[in-house]
């Protein structure tokens, strides 16, 4: 486990809304070390993944999970307070998807984990059910009708395999104007290469957006990127003008994969000037659909 990195609690719920049952925790999750520490690794990386989206939450949407989160810190993050949380926030989806056979079934893994000194993070794991990557198994309790489960990851292996989606709820010390959260979506990566994160899990689920509009992303990107090429014509040559043209040739519906844009027509020592130039511009999401000014 990475030092900086400590996990408070973990917690697994059991959701099959294709045959509507729900199978809700009251006891935290018994994992071990080695189980603790992949599920730590498995977090870090999927929160800092390329192609996961940075959001904010919009009460306009949904505030359900917001309200748990906010909830949970008002109770100083108490045990009692994060398994509370959890129930409620897995009832929730379980509600939205309950008998739809388009969303896959999977177990609820929520964890809360911090960072040094910061404030924790809720991370929320929707997994396919346990098979050959972890195995979970119902553990004997004191008093009759809990219901607990423990946990290990077979061989040490980390969970991307089994992860369908994420989601990783920043504390308010560490939110900004464009990120409350960070999501990512296992199964749209493997169906599409950075495909956005279902609408069911981002808009009824988790009640967020993107802050900027994909009109003024287009804007932006299109202007940053033809601005710089002009100014280092004479140092990038050709690709000074691939850049130019790509970004006449932008057209709508055209999706935009940020990084690999980048990487494909941008001189390398510039790549980290032009990226710092679109953060400034608020471009933080990787993908993006272009949407061209209204004429």
């Amino acid at each position: 486990m990475p030092a900086s990195m400590s996990l408070m609690y973990v917690i697994m719920h059991l959701m099959d809304h294709h045959n509507d049952v729900l199978t809700l925790s009251n006891g935290l999750t018994i994992a071990d070390q080695t189980t603790q520490d992949a599920l730590c690794e498995q977090m870090r990386e999927n929160r800092n993944y390329t192609y996961a989206q940075p959001f904010i939450f919009d009460a306009t949407i949904s505030d359900f999970v917001s309200r748990q989160y906010d909830a949970l810190a008002s109770a100083m993050f108490s045990q009692d307070a994060f398994i509370h949380a959890s129930q409620a926030i897995t009832q929730y989806l379980f509600s939205i998807i309950k008998g739809n056979r388009n969303v896959s079934v999977g177990d609820l893994l929520l964890g809360l984990f911090r960072e040094e000194n910061d404030d924790p993070w809720l991370a929320i794991l929707k997994m396919q059910p346990a098979g050959d990557t972890y195995i979970r198994e119902r553990l004997t309790t004191k008093t009759p009708g809990d219901i607990s489960f423990g946990l290990r990851v077979t061989s040490g292996a980390l969970l991307g395999g089994v992860l369908q989606k994420s989601a990783f709820i920043a504390p308010q010390s560490l939110r900004t104007d464009v990120r409350d959260l960070i999501v990512l979506d296992q199964q749209a990566l493997q169906r599409g290469h950075g495909e956005s994160a279902a609408r069911f899990f981002i808009d009824q689920f988790l009640g967020c957006k993107i802050q900027i509009s994909e009109r003024e992303m287009t804007r932006h990107f299109k202007g940053v990127l033809t601005k710089v090429a002009r100014e280092r014509a004479d140092e990038w040559g050709v690709a000074s003008e691939a850049v130019i043209e790509a970004m006449a040739d932008l057209h709508e519906g055209m999706r935009v994969d940020v990084y690999d844009t980048l990487e494909k027509l941008v001189p390398a020592q510039d790549r980290p000037l032009v990226l710092a130039a679109l953060q400034e511009k608020r471009i933080t999401a990787p993908i993006f659909t272009v949407v061209p000014p209204q004429s």
